[in-house]
């Protein structure tokens, strides 16, 4: 087995510095263990020289400096560094990678737009289950958009339409007045206007990422007390975009921050960023997009995670070959639960689903979401073995789980909190499902709850099952290959969620697994 690594991240924003932390075993398992956050506004009072200024560059080298401190008092000697934006098109770039290289002993790579574009796409591209579209990364000093078909990247480019330098360099007025505003929307919508290989196409999704963007789903979910605190997989519709313009454009920066969601470091320069995700949707006819939690820091990790058992081979970047079972996978092994118990439950829980598939009529995306839900639903024994299926649901909903819908987490996190008990229901998250759900969670869950107590034991010792169905009965051979007197008894008074969801009556009977021949 690798040895786990640590590996640390920091992105030299223009308008933000971060931090992040991962542990991994090299093509194994990772997790974010760690994110340090710092509004160093280093393309503050750049303008049209772009000439960084003293200040900001101190703000930088001070940020960087604690940064390093902290990796240093972490044990964390592996440093991934990177510049965008603003280190980027500074004139003075030089002095500042002096600098920070002499002062906080941190080398700093600059990122060419291009390479910020494609660091950008694979971090999203490897949290987000989407096969053609666009994706966007917006940052304080520039955006980057990304085309890709089939996930294979196409066109990307890096535009200068960053929420700082933007708001810098047109709004003049609080709150903006007429002519500033239609100043800068016309400066956006000339800029996009360049990009030749920008146009509505069919079956393309709009995906993105970036500071101003995760602002949106905050201030969209408070004002629609969306009961799930996500913001990775959020969709957030184009009335929403226009609806937090509307609102932002009125106010003064003073009072911005009483709008839900809207922290005051971005109350300055958030009316910026949402007129160019707005004129973004606009021209590309999107009617919404959905949110990566993830970006460039998540694309360099992803190209280091995946170099050994994914290498990149031509034109193909490191990407998960799927994403929803490396996602669900990665979910198991970090609680130490990609086990033999949770692989048999699995294994009895789709036979299940396959022989009794007549009465229940669901298709392979369910089939797909108990096979996951099977992989997890144990992970809660890390808290406590005592309400461990609870446990279980908190962390599901809680994880980041890419490639997953917000309606599919909430299906898997309550599978796992009925997988031993009581009736399966989808109490505060019910606004998140759609019409039939309930009825999948019974089903799905009363199939996952057979299983595992078929499986009680965790001795794998019911090898398979086999059911028979008439008007009446479902009977369920058990295969067995030793004493499964624990599993028939559990299993048998645990049957009545089956027996409700199929109305008929659940009879388990145990044969020997057949010798093998010579």
């Amino acid at each position: 087995m690798a040895k786990p690594q640590k590996l640390a991240i920091i992105d030299l924003g223009s308008n933000t510095t971060r931090l992040v932390v991962f542990h991994y075993i090299p093509g194994e398992m990772f997790r974010l263990t760690d994110q340090i956050s710092e509004r160093v506004r280093l393309s503050e009072g750049m303008g049209d020289a772009n000439l960084l200024q003293a200040q900001p560059m101190e703000r930088a080298i001070d940020t960087l400096r604690m940064f390093k401190a902290f990796c240093r008092a972490n044990h964390i000697e592996d440093i991934v560094a990177v510049g965008t934006s603003a280190v980027r098109d500074a004139v003075n770039q030089r002095a500042l990678l002096a600098r920070l290289e002499y002062e906080s002993g941190i080398k700093l790579r600059v990122l060419s737009g291009t390479e910020e574009a494609y660091y950008a796409y694979l971090g999203i591209l490897n949290s987000l289950d989407v096969q053609h579209g666009i994706a966007i990364d917006q940052g304080g000093g520039s955006v980057e958009m990304v085309s890709f078909s089939d996930r294979h990247l196409t066109q990307m480019v890096s535009l200068p339409l960053g929420t700082v330098r933007l708001t810098e360099g047109f709004v003049r007025s609080n709150p903006i007045n007429k002519e500033d505003y239609q100043r800068l929307d016309n400066h956006i919508r000339k800029s996009l206007a360049q990009v030749d290989w920008y146009r509505p196409q069919p079956q393309t999704e709009l995906v993105a990422s970036g500071g101003t963007i995760r602002t949106l789903v905050r201030m969209d979910r408070r004002v629609k007390k969306y009961p799930l605190d996500r913001i990775h997989g959020y969709y957030l519709p184009y009335e929403s975009v226009a609806r937090i313009e509307a609102q932002v454009r009125e106010l003064p920066v003073a009072k911005r921050t009483s709008l839900p969601g809207l922290k005051e470091d971005r109350a300055d320069i958030v009316l910026a960023g949402v007129m160019v995700v707005k004129a973004i949707m606009e021209l590309g006819r999107f009617e919404g997009m959905t949110v990566s939690g993830q970006g460039i820091r998540e694309g360099l990790f992803y190209e280091r995670f995946l170099a050994e058992n994914h290498p990149p081979s031509g034109d193909q970047p490191p990407l998960f070959p799927d994403i929803r079972q490396a996602s669900i996978e990665n979910l198991a092994r970090v609680y130490d639960q990609f086990n033999a118990h949770a692989l048999h439950v699995r294994h009895l829980s789709l036979q299940l689903f396959d022989q009794l598939q007549e009465i229940h009529g669901l298709g392979m995306a369910e089939r797909e979401l108990l096979a996951a839900a099977a992989l997890v639903h144990d992970i809660g024994v890390v808290i406590d073995y005592y309400q461990h299926h609870e446990h279980s649901a908190y962390l599901i909903l809680n994880a980041d789980l890419p490639g997953y819908t917000h309606r599919e987490v909430v299906l898997l996190a309550q599978m796992a909190r009925y997988h031993r008990r009581g009736k399966p229901e989808a109490g505060e998250y019910a606004t998140i499902l759609i019409p039939g759900d309930e009825g999948r969670l019974v089903m799905l869950t009363a199939l996952l709850r057979l299983a595992e107590y078929l499986e009680r034991g965790r001795t794998q010792v019911v090898s398979n099952v086999y059911c028979h169905i008439t008007k009446r009965l479902v009977q369920i051979e058990a295969q067995v290959q030793g004493d499964a007197s624990v599993e028939l008894w559990d299993a048998e008074r645990n049957s009545d969620l089956l027996e409700s969801v199929v109305s008929r009556e659940v009879e388990i009977l145990t044969v020997p697994q057949p010798v093998a021949m010579a």
